[in-house]
């Protein structure tokens, strides 16, 4: 156990003492990551404390969440320039758990204080926190934050369970314009949290590439199921990512947002066609969506042989 977060008193295990020790830059910022943890649970975990396990999930995926956007943005931490780096070591555990036999929902059911010990695992932390991530990225930071200050004033010095979270979501998200309906909300956080297993999205590689005369004629992604088999709940689900073109120097020359959907596996990426034909693509580039992303061959070439640090 790395730290504890008591009320008024969060305890730290040893090995974040230095006695003399160099720390390299990567262990400074994980400690700094540890200490906004334990203090983000003064919010999530005691002044608003789940009702049972079953939401152990909010608790850890909000403080491993918080803390790295903290780090990332607080003043006087400037100095914090690995922290969604570092965040990627999150998202891995999170996926490796997620295509393993024994994989839950984020939002899993806890019959007793015993099964818990189950869950404290890659996707509570991992997944969770993901999910939180591309929450802020498809709905906007604004949701995020109205949402958090109505559900803590609502909620102070009390018990609650997922569904008090995700309706202040989605009160929020109503009410800053990013959706129509609570109801667009409550679902698409249904899909995510009440079910395991992740998808596989990758580009197609007989479009990917073609060209006419240096110009990109085609460009679309396919995804599917991952693991289905084991995980029957498993589905595709909607969520916003980012592709990077780069060029012969390994530059990134464009951006593009790509929205998946739920109901069909392929999907039309129409801000790269009639642009110069790519060097290579990174798929979920910045790490915002969630699934296995799989860099295709040709990509994945020219990055091993390549300029790219």
């Amino acid at each position: 156990m790395g730290a504890m977060e008591n009320v008024g008193l969060v305890t730290y295990n040893d090995i974040y003492i230095t006695r003399g020790e160099k720390f390299t830059r990567a262990r400074i910022e994980n400690t700094y990551n540890t200490v906004l943890h334990e203090i983000s649970h003064m919010w999530f975990g005691n002044l608003v404390t789940m009702k049972w396990w079953d939401d152990l999930w909010l608790n850890e995926s909000f403080a491993n969440m918080i803390s790295y956007m903290c780090a990332d943005k607080a003043k006087g931490l400037d100095d914090c320039t690995l922290s969604w780096s570092i965040f990627l070591q999150q998202q891995y555990w999170g996926l490796r758990t997620d295509t393993m036999d024994t994989s839950h929902p984020i939002a899993a059911t806890c019959n007793s204080t015993a099964d818990a010990e189950d869950i404290f695992d890659g996707i509570s932390y991992g997944k969770g926190a993901s999910w939180l991530h591309q929450m802020i990225f498809m709905y906007g930071n604004d949701v995020l934050k109205e949402g958090l200050k109505t559900y803590f004033a609502k909620y102070s010095f009390k018990n609650t369970e997922l569904k008090d979270f995700v309706q202040e979501l989605a009160t929020a998200a109503k009410k800053v314009g990013a959706v129509e309906t609570e109801a667009e909300m409550i679902e698409w956080t249904d899909d995510w949290l009440k079910t395991a297993g992740c998808a596989e999205i990758e580009l197609d590689h007989s479009s990917a590439y073609t060209c006419a005369e240096g110009v990109l004629t085609s460009c679309k992604l396919r995804q599917r199921v991952f693991n289905q088999k084991n995980t029957p709940e498993n589905k595709l689900r909607v969520q916003k990512f980012v592709i990077a073109v780069f060029d012969e120097d390994m530059n990134v020359i464009k951006e593009v947002t790509v929205k998946t959907s739920s109901e069909k596996a392929v999907t039309d990426v129409t801000e790269l066609i009639g642009g110069p034909s790519p060097y290579a693509f990174a798929i979920n580039y910045r790490a915002y969506g969630y699934a296995k992303f799989i860099i295709d061959d040709v990509s994945l070439n020219k990055f091993e042989r390549g300029k790219l640090c």
